[in-house]
């Protein structure tokens, strides 16, 4: 996967797409960093969320940064409760 030049608006979208992510996961996590590249199925946004002291990387993809974005959204819950999970029943 490639990483594309970023101009100032897509700059300022990740941005936000980070914090909108963070606000979405609470306490149950945080968005350590957020990634965007191309691949053959369009644009790609990795986000590295950290659980206590488990990272792991969760990826939307779509047409555009914004579809991208969205399944992002939709895709981090799962990871972050097992995660969160296995914090609880291991701590």
């Amino acid at each position: 996967m490639e990483s594309p030049p970023i101009d100032e608006a897509t700059s300022q979208f990740i941005a936000a797409a980070a914090s909108d992510l963070q606000r979405q996961l609470g306490i149950a996590g945080d968005v350590d960093s957020i990634w965007v590249g191309r691949s053959p199925q369009g644009v790609v946004l990795r986000a590295r969320i950290r659980v206590a002291e488990q990272e792991f990387d969760v990826d939307g993809s779509g047409d555009t940064i914004l579809l991208a974005h969205a399944d992002l959204c939709r895709r981090v819950a799962e990871p972050t409760l097992v995660s969160a999970f296995r914090q609880v029943l291991d701590g």
